[in-house]
């Protein structure tokens, strides 16, 4: 007899993925069915092995919280030092390491649980699955500070000096740690001035308008006592309203504020009022990407930039993506050349958060500009962060040619723009670099599962991509490699890479009310 009844969305099967395990039951269908099937070929093909990808993700996450290993060593090395990990067994009742020994092994808790105990207190905690000790064994015969002791069977994963020291030189490594402390200092400090402000409303004199919208406008403004320049971004809650954007208003904010990046514009504080909302912004003087792909007048008479110039910009909207996605788990989606700023060297910034959003699983609203949409956003099939891989794609295709790969060159009609993403025939001009045209087509993938960037090594399959292999990320992260165009910035208050706008005021709805107090955590 059947034990139970398997209905639409029911899935079976998943531990096919992991292992060749017998089938612990017979599926029977009772009625006609369609079935999505997935083999663990294509799943190893996206993902790897699970256990291992989950293992090896899992491991390295732990690696990045350990003060020693954050200290300057490259992604290459951090991998050697996971692979030189041995794995070891440690029964209950026996110690790991004793209080005042000399160590020279570092361990992290695979499994189980530990009591850390010394001397002078008794027990002072527990240590659980995740938790690591003896870090500093690896560069010092520093005397254990306590004893370990399991409480239960564990599993360990350890390392040794003798085999740390064969992939970093300990002197090396001791004079990257000073300087990681001395950085840490410096670092924090500098968040603490630089990325939030506590300035009162009235402490801000407006210089210029910078920009109109549909919600109000962007403002080059002052503060009085420091003589630092911001962009203030004042929004209309009438018009928010109106346009039912509350959400995305809120999703803007809630988004910025926690982002600190270089490549990403910041967020410093917030005002509010009756009428308004504003957003205190840093102020990126270059102008529009948008304007360097498609100047006035074309210096060849085509738009568009060499291939040198699009993989500078390129890289810098990628480590933008990348923080976004890895760090912040937010969804761009609204990725353009109008929506990336030039700053004073030169280097692209991602602005505009008006559609980003904290995505975990799927969203299903429609949104983005029309010639970056991707098919799945187009479909309404529902969307995650892979959205933004494709409209890389587009991007990048636009700064080569000079155009979107998917535009009605002939009205503009959206209708036609969409049927054209659908479709998906992309079409290359001869002089386009071969490398990139392979970047471009395993960005703009139908299929969101084959997406470059949607795999299993994330963003880093794109910035190892054979078009990105002439790019020095870390030199590019400190802005150390010239730009291909630096934009021509006489002061602090220089507005000339930016339309010039008339200074009277958007007309308010003096008769608005809030009357569901929607923006009260603005």
């Amino acid at each position: 007899m059947a034990d139970t009844t398997l209905g639409a969305g029911a899935y079976f099967g998943e531990m096919a993925l992991m292992n060749d395990a017998p089938r612990t039951a017979t599926i029977v269908a009772k009625t006609d069915v369609t079935l999505l099937c997935l083999s663990r070929e294509a799943f190893q093909n996206v993902l790897g092995p699970l256990k291992e990808v989950m293992d090896h993700n899992g491991n390295m996450r732990l690696l990045d919280t350990v003060f020693l290993f954050q200290a300057g060593l490259t992604m290459k090395e951090k991998e050697m030092v996971y692979k030189s990990f041995q794995f070891e067994v440690a029964k209950k009742g026996q110690a790991i390491v004793n209080e005042g020994e000399k160590g020279n092994k570092f361990y992290i808790l695979k499994s189980g649980k530990c009591d850390v105990i010394t001397q002078a207190q008794g027990k002072t905690s527990e240590l659980v699955k995740g938790r690591h000790f003896g870090e500093f064994a690896l560069m010092d015969d520093i005397p254990r500070m306590a004893t370990i002791m399991p409480t239960e069977d564990c599993e360990l994963l350890t390392l040794d000096r003798e085999q740390f020291a064969k992939i970093i030189t300990l002197k090396d490594m001791k004079k990257k740690l000073d300087e990681a402390k001395a950085n840490m200092l410096v670092e924090n400090e500098r968040k603490a001035a630089s990325h939030v402000t506590n300035y009162a409303f009235d402490e801000l004199k407006q210089l210029a308008v910078l920009g109109s919208g549909t919600f109000g406008r962007v403002t080059l403004v002052q503060h009085k006592k420091t003589k630092v320049t911001y962009a203030l971004k004042a929004m209309l809650k009438s018009e928010i309203v109106a346009h039912k954007q509350q959400k995305n208003v809120m999703n803007e904010k809630n988004c910025m504020i926690t982002c600190n990046n270089t490549f990403v514009l910041r967020l410093f504080q917030t005002f509010k009022d009756n009428y308004k909302l504003y957003l205190l912004l840093e102020f990126v003087q270059g102008g529009e990407l948008f304007s360097v792909l498609h100047p006035a007048h074309p210096p060849h008479g085509v738009d568009g930039v060499p291939d040198r110039a699009a993989r500078f910009y390129a890289a810098g909207v990628l480590i933008g993506l990348s923080y976004l996605h890895n760090e912040r788990n937010i969804a761009y989606r609204d990725m353009k050349p109008e929506n990336c700023l030039i700053d004073n060297k030169g280097y692209p910034k991602l602005v505009d958060f008006g559609f980003a959003k904290v995505i975990s699983s799927k969203s299903y609203t429609l949104c983005g500009t029309p010639e970056y949409l991707a098919p799945e956003l187009v479909l309404g099939r529902g969307h995650n962060k892979a959205v933004d891989y494709w409209a890389f794609g587009v991007m990048v295709y636009e700064m080569q040619s000079g155009y979107s790969p998917f535009s009605d060159q002939n009205s503009m009609d959206q209708v036609a723009i969409c049927k054209n993403i659908v479709k998906g025939n992309l079409r290359f001009e001869p002089s386009f670099n071969p490398d990139c045209r392979d970047l471009v087509k395993k960005l703009l993938s139908r299929d969101v599962q084959a997406r470059l960037g949607n795999l299993k090594n994330g963003t880093d399959d794109i910035k190892n991509h054979k078009w990105f292999s002439k790019v020095d990320w870390r030199a590019y992260n400190k802005r150390e490699i010239a730009a291909p165009f630096i934009p021509k910035i006489d002061s602090a208050v220089d507005t000339s890479h930016f339309d010039p706008y008339a200074t009277d005021d958007h007309e308010l709805d003096r008769s608005y009310k809030d009357k569901t107090d929607w923006a009260k955590d603005f």
